[in-house]
Parts: structure tokens; C-alpha cells; sequence
């Protein structure tokens, strides 16, 4: 996670995704400024990318295989390699970035980060 930790924390000083558990926050804000203005269902009224990162919602993938959330979320996974791994992920319905536990069998987008 640290690649994401550090990329966030450049943005948004009190952005953290050292805490652990599911369903965490790790910025209440930077979801509009990651978030492309397009390629998500509404409301997505507040999206600028004024980062350049232009996230879209590419939904994800079950471990069991089936699709879900494509247009409404977008999930990336993380370079950290474990049974169960934590994605980053943004919603159509707020701005906030948060993470997730899930089973490394799920799929989630990538994207890379320079160090």
C-alpha cells in the first residue's frame, strides 16, 4: 500500500492507507479529484480530475467471477501480495477514497505509480 500512501498523501495530507480492517476512509476528498468527469453513471456532479488521474468506473470482479458495479465504482489493486489484499476504491455517490479487504481471486483495475 505504501505506493498509494505516499501518492495520496501528496494530495491530501490527512489521507492514510496505513489503517487496517475493511470498508476504511482514506480521504474524504479526493474521489472528485481522481474521478474522470465521464465514464461514470450519475450523480457524479463534483468530478474535476484535476490530478490527471482519470479514473472511470470500471466496476470489478467477484472471486466467483461474476461482474458487478461497472459505472458506479472502480476498484485498483495494490502492489502488497498476500491470501487476502486491500484495494483502493472510489464510488459514483460520494468523493471520498477508501479501501477494501478482499480475496486476491477478485478483479479490480491497475494502474501503475512511479515512485
Amino acid at each position: 500500500m505504501s505506493e498509494w500512501n505516499k501518492f495520496f498523501k501528496n494530495l491530501d495530507s490527512y489521507a492514510d492507507t496505513t489503517i487496517s480492517g475493511r470498508d476504511n476512509y482514506v480521504s474524504w476528498t479526493l474521489g472528485d479529484l481522481l474521478k474522470s468527469p465521464t465514464g461514470w453513471n450519475s450523480p457524479n456532479s463534483g468530478s474535476s480530475n484535476s490530478t490527471g488521474f482519470s479514473a472511470m468506473g470500471g466496476g470489478w470482479r467477484y472471486p466467483s467471477g461474476g461482474f458487478t458495479s461497472i459505472y458506479n465504482d472502480c476498484a485498483f489493486w495494490n502492489s502488497t501480495i498476500s491470501t487476502d489484499t486491500y484495494d483502493i476504491f472510489l464510488t459514483v455517490r460520494d468523493s471520498h477514497v477508501g479501501k477494501n479487504l478482499w480475496d486476491k481471486k477478485s478483479g479490480f483495475s491497475v494502474r501503475c505509480l512511479k515512485d
